[in-house]
Formats: C-alpha cells, structure tokens, sequence
C-alpha cells in the first residue's frame, strides 16, 4: 500500500497551498481574517455605542422640549396629587396640533407614587401602576430612555402592540428643585431607526476604512519583507547550491591530489629502483670487471701482459665514467630558478636541438607573470618528456611549442606533425608510458590537468593546465614583474 494518493490529495489542500505560498500571501489571508473577525466586533460595539448616543440625544432632546412645555403647567401638584382641569385643557391644546400627534403619539405624566395624573388616554388618569424603570431612574434626577415595554400594565391597558421610545424627564418646582412629577414621552420610532440606521452605516463605514488602511499599512509592510527574505532566500540558495558545487569540487581535487601523491611516492620508488637496477647493471659491472683484471694485473710476468692488462683497465673505468655521467646527467635539473618561462622554453628546446638536430617552432601569448619553482620544474619536465617521445615515436616532425596565459590558467602545448613514412617507430613495452604517467601526477598533484588529443595529420598534441591564481600563487608575494 502507497501514501502517495494521500500525499496528493493533503497538497491539494487550500491549507497547504497557504503554507507554500510566500509570506505576504499567508499574512493577506490570515490576517484578512482575523481583522475581518476584529472589524466585526469593534463595528458591532462602535455602532452600538453611536446608535446607543444618538437615542440618548434625541432622548435629551425630547426631553428638554417637553419639559420647557409641561413643567409651568404641572405646578399644581406642589400642593395637590391631580392637576387642575385648566392644566388639562391645556396640555390637551397643546398636544392636539398634527405635528405634536405624529411624532408623540402618547404622553403621561407621572406622579412620584406612580399614578398617571395625565395621558391622552384620559382612561388610565388616576390609575396607579407598578412604576417602571425609567420612572425610577427620573425620580432621582436622570433623563431615561427605553423602548416600551408592551407588557406593563398601562400598556396592556391601552393594548399597546407598538414599540414606542419611551423618554421620562423629571418636572422640577422652580423654587426648589424638587422633582413634584416625571413626564413619559411616546416617540415614534420609525424616525428614529433612520437615524440610528444612517449612524451605524456611517460608524461602519469608518471602521471598514481604518481597517483597511492599517491592512493596507501592514500588507505593504510584510509584502516589501516577503519580498526581501524571498531575494535573500534565493541568494542563500544560490550561496548554498554554489558551496555544496564548491565542497564536492574541493573532495574531488582532495582525492586526485591523495592520488596524486599516492602515485608520485610509487614513481618515485620506481624510480630509484631503476637508478639502483642501472647502477648495477653499468657501472658496478664495469667496476667487478676492473676488479678481476687488477688481479691480472698482479700476476702479468712480463711488461706486455702488463700493459694489455692496463689497457683493458683504462677502458672499463672509462665505460663506467660515461655511464655514471649518462645517470647523474638525467637526474640533474639545469639551473631555471632565474629564468622566466620563455628561459625555460629556450632551454629544452637547444637541448633537444643539441640533442637531434631538430628546430622546435615557438609561440608565447599574454603576458605571464612570475612563476614559482614548482611551476617552472613542472614546465621543464613536461617539456623534456613531450620532447624526447617526440622523437622517439616521430623523430621530432613539426614540432611547435605553444604557451599561454589568459589571466588565470597557464597553458602550455607540444604538438608534433607525425613521423615520416619511411620512419619504423620502436615497439612500446610495458613501461614505455611511465614517463607520461609520472608528468600527469606531477601536474594533477599541483591542480592542473593533462591532456592527450590525436590530430588529423597523424600527429599528437599535448596539453597541460595550471591555474596560477590559487595556491600556486603563494611565492608570488616579494616576486616582481622583469620584462
């Protein structure tokens, strides 16, 4: 059984699709939400808080305009528990215009031990009922408003089935300030819900605003860092890509370089076992064979014998001293530490001129700085084997010498145009390639590379890379340019 279907199906997800998405995209969403859900509730208590003011203004405002009309007409109740029927009259005239009925529908005036001593609804004059509470509330001084409570007594009384706005005002005596009655005011409602209506739009409406500009602020703030952390994410990347490329290079020019060194150690043993195997082959044999004939030498018996004894000496100590030199001429490497590397070219190639009577063709490009002695060693020795395989396998046809340096690498070329038709090169043996070998762990050892390519007119190109600008550069510091 495979997770991959469910794998598939959970990416698909809204959710994960956030979660992989950039910063800014994931703040837009979440934080739309919850300043959606914040703007919800300050909307909601902000317009309640408006629409809870404008009711207690337009209470205020009721208020005050009934009290300026009723309170000179309720100055019978100092000294008497009902008004006059003159206050009656009057409060009758002074409500029965059509602009006073539509917006007061109602309106009672309250004694303080709850009896109606005045209403438009004569039937209920002289009642008492349970006081509510916006009459408590005027009693002690307050200006209350609250929609009507439809199942009060005065209310079922009347068969009330409409939610008035009640506003009670106390009624003070001018000369004492004693409340002597409360008037409940019946306001209609449908005004009033417009108003309260118009203020919650608008309350909203500012809330909608500032919640978009301080989202709009905050977007604007995280989308620039999003968009920063994202470059230097992908610089980090880059940085990081370009590191683990650089470390896999570093192991690799590790490993060729233990190879490299491996196999130097190995040519180098070789080496001396070849040199040990020549000495013992040439020159000690010369020197056991003077030996014998010193004991000949001893028991010659005439002058003759003597001198055909001497002769024979005299030319084995000459063999074994043009072998020793032939050995220690191949092992010494001429004085370069001075020379730069057109000094060094110079060199090899009159060598080999003087050698096999063959021109070398040279080419120099760029301008090469100083090279350390590793380098110039490294130059000479790849120069003498390319050169003396040359001519044992072309008998040094075309040869050309070209070097460059293009600011970094350092390249240096021998190609030769092939041997002759009547040429017979020798047979390759087994160890025919070591000299090949041994200069290609020279150079790997060192950074560079080698390389072998065939050319079209049966000849062969070799090929070697340094790049000076690493660690072959290190001699370079105290070095100055001499051109």
């Amino acid at each position: 059984m495979t997770l991959e279907p469910y794998t598939t199906a959970i990416t698909r997800l809204p959710v994960s699709r956030l979660l992989g998405s950039t910063l800014s995209t994931q703040f837009l969403v979440a934080g739309g939400l919850f300043m959606l859900l914040a703007m919800g509730i300050v909307g909601w208590l902000f317009g309640d808080i408006v629409s809870r003011d404008v009711i207690r203004t337009r209470a205020v405002s009721s208020a005050l305009f009934m009290q300026s009309l009723t309170a000179p007409l309720v100055l019978d109740l100092k000294t008497s528990p009902a008004l006059s029927n003159d206050a009656i009259r009057q409060l009758d005239g002074m409500l029965s215009d059509e602009a006073s009925s539509q917006r007061f529908p109602h309106l009672e005036i309250w004694a303080p031990d709850g009896t109606i001593v005045y209403s438009r609804s004569k039937a209920l004059i002289g009642k008492r009922f349970k006081p509510p509470e916006g009459l408590s509330r005027a009693l002690n001084g307050e200006i209350a408003a609250q929609f009507a409570d439809l199942s009060a007594g005065e209310h079922v009384t009347r068969h009330f089935d409409t939610p008035y706005l009640e506003v009670y005002s106390p009624l003070r005596a001018p000369s004492s300030g004693k409340i002597i009655a409360v008037v409940e005011i019946h306001e209609q409602t449908a005004p009033l819900q417009e108003e309260v209506d118009g203020a919650w739009l608008r309350s909203w409406a500012l809330v909608a605003l500032a919640t978009c500009i301080v989202m709009g602020g905050l977007f604007g703030i995280v989308h620039r860092g999003s968009r920063l952390i994202a470059r230097q994410s992908a610089i980090m990347k880059s940085r990081a890509e370009e590191a683990e490329l650089v470390s896999r290079e570093v192991l690799g020019l590790k490993d060729r370089a233990q190879r490299a060194s491996a196999r130097i150690a190995e040519l180098n043993e070789q080496f001396i076992r070849n040199i040990g195997a020549d000495l013992h082959d040439g020159p000690s044999q010369h020197l056991s064979f003077i030996a014998l004939q010193i004991e000949k030498l001893r028991r010659a018996d005439s002058a003759s014998s003597r001198e055909r004894v001497i002769r024979t000496i005299a030319q084995a100590v000459d063999d074994a001293l043009r072998e020793l030199r032939a050995i220690a001429k191949q092992l010494l490497l001429p004085e370069i530490e001075n020379l730069e590397l057109e000094g060094i070219v110079e060199r090899v190639t009159k060598l080999h001129r003087a050698r096999t009577g063959k021109p070398t063709v040279v080419e120099v490009d760029g301008d090469v700085p100083p090279l350390t002695n590793a380098v110039k060693i490294c130059v000479f020795r790849f120069l003498q084997e390319c050169l003396n395989n040359a001519q044992r396998y072309a008998e040094s046809q075309g040869l050309t010498i070209r070097c460059g340096y293009n600011g970094k690498m350092l390249e240096v070329a021998v190609s030769n145009a092939g041997p002759p038709s009547t040429f017979t090169p020798p047979l390759r043996e087994t160890g025919d390639t070591l000299g090949l070998i041994g200069l290609r762990e020279r150079i790997e050892s060192l950074g560079g590379f080698l390389q072998i390519s065939p050319l079209h007119d049966g000849g062969r190109r070799i090929e070697m890379q340094l790049d000076l600008t690493g660690g072959l550069n290190f001699e370079h510091e105290n070095i100055s340019y001499r051109r």
